[in-house]
């Protein structure tokens, strides 16, 4: 089980180029399952843990998320990659490609979440925060966000089991990162990586925006930005994932050299 000195978990599999995936809040690495199964017979896939999610050690003051993410990619031995990231992964994957250039040969941003503007606790945190662990993770369940995967049985009953396995300490404990304040517009338009920005026509209306927002202004986007996929939702890469997964091996192919079927 490959865990970094600093405790962040991740799972490798495969050989070839290296594809690398981050997930969103209250998520961890076993949400690209079916991603991982369709490409690491030619590349080799990490999926990572983010700090507080999975099997990665707690939330701790003057944490790093993109230095942990960096420390994977040495502990891995990895000197360029492709990182795909989703929700909170997405802004992770931008944040290190603007840090380590030299780190990520190219970007693919699905259901990205991004600081537009100033936003406010969502309500589960909130419940969280007033009533409990346990309250909040059923009011995230049930939010409108997931509204498009909780219709499929299988992937309904995959995300509560990532869910109600992370521990929500992000949501109840102000726990200050160590990280810079940036200027997000500022550094997104700097990142000029080949970036594919990627989004469901059933997901909010504000990440359906920020995958506007994304192909517009990051310098790297590829024409096909941003690509909607029609019936899927916030959780696109399991709820659709033969046409994610289509989209993720087009690009792949277009941008990285992929190693030969054995």
């Amino acid at each position: 089980m490959p865990l970094t000195a600093t405790g962040i978990h991740y799972e490798t599999a495969g050989a070839g180029d290296a594809v690398v995936f981050l997930h969103g809040v209250t998520l961890d690495g076993r949400m690209w399952r079916d991603q991982v199964s369709a490409l690491d017979d030619r590349y080799r896939c990490i999926s990572v843990d983010r700090r507080g999610h999975g099997r990665s050690q707690a939330l701790r003051p003057g944490y790093d998320p993109i230095g942990d993410v960096e420390a994977v990619l040495a502990d891995a031995g990895v000197t360029s990659c492709c990182v795909v990231g989703h929700s909170l992964g997405g802004w992770d994957a931008i944040r290190l490609a603007y840090r380590r250039p030299d780190l990520v040969a190219s970007l693919v941003l699905v259901a990205s979440w991004f600081p537009l503007r100033p936003t406010e606790w969502a309500p589960p945190v909130e419940i969280a925060r007033r009533q409990g662990v346990h309250a909040g993770r059923a009011a995230w369940l049930a939010d409108p966000l997931f509204e498009s995967a909780l219709s499929n049985r299988s992937v309904r009953a995959r995300l509560a089991e990532m869910v109600e396995s992370n521990d929500l300490g992000l949501w109840i404990s102000d726990i200050p990162s160590a990280e810079p304040a940036v200027d997000p517009a500022e550094l997104a338009t700097t990142v000029r990586v080949p970036t594919l920005v990627v989004a469901g026509t059933l997901d909010l209306p504000g990440f359906v925006d920020v995958a506007a927002w994304l192909a517009a202004n990051m310098a790297g986007a590829v024409p096909a930005s941003p690509l909607l996929v029609k019936g899927a939702g916030h959780m696109l890469p399991m709820e659709a994932p033969d046409t994610f997964n289509h989209i993720l091996e087009r690009f792949l192919a277009e941008h990285t050299t992929p190693a030969a079927r054995t």
